[in-house]
This record gives structure tokens, C-alpha cells and sequence, in this order.
């Protein structure tokens, strides 16, 4: 599998397992907003979603390996903070949430 293959059967799917359709909001004004009393914006999830959104984040720190068990996509959360010139202080939490967002 390749990186299409990935994103079209992994984590595409992932996000539609989810409730969140990529790319396809019910109208033309996006996603609306959840308002109702008493669970206000907690529709996002669900007894169905929930387990779907524990898998995402599982496959993603985990890795997506195709059948050679080569790893086609992870995050190395780790690895990228310690890289010089991705965060100019990894040590300071101040300027590393700055420099995330």
C-alpha cells in the first residue's frame, strides 16, 4: 500500500467511522453548531464514535504499516520536538505552545 492507499482506506475512513465526512459539510455554511441544552456541543460524540476516535489517534501514534510491515505513516511527536529548527526551546512550555500554534 501507498500513501493514497493510506489516506483513502485509513484515514479517510477513519474520519467518516467518525461522523466527520472530509470535505463534505451538510450545507454550504459547514458543520452547525450544537446548541442544544443540556448537552450543548457534545453530539461530536457518541457511544458509535467514540471507539472510532480512540483508533485514530492509537493508528496514528502507533503507525500505519502496509502488508511488509513498513511503516507508511506515524507521528513522532518526540522525535519532531527534539529535531533543531522545528522548536527553538523544547525545554520552555511557553514558547513551544507558541510556536505549535
Amino acid at each position: 500500500a501507498d500513501l493514497l492507499t493510506v489516506y483513502q482506506s485509513g484515514i479517510r475512513k477513519w474520519l467518516d467511522d467518525q461522523g466527520m465526512n472530509f470535505y463534505e459539510p451538510i450545507d454550504v455554511a459547514g458543520y452547525p453548531a450544537y446548541t442544544q441544552v443540556p448537552t450543548f456541543n457534545r453530539f461530536w460524540i457518541t457511544p458509535n464514535t467514540l471507539p472510532y476516535r480512540y483508533k485514530l489517534a492509537d493508528n496514528l501514534l502507533a503507525g500505519v504499516k502496509n502488508e511488509s510491515s513498513v511503516v507508511l505513516l506515524a507521528l513522532n511527536t518526540v522525535e519532531f520536538v527534539k529535531k533543531p529548527g522545528n522548536i527553538s526551546n523544547p525545554g520552555n512550555a511557553t514558547e513551544l505552545t507558541a510556536e505549535l500554534i
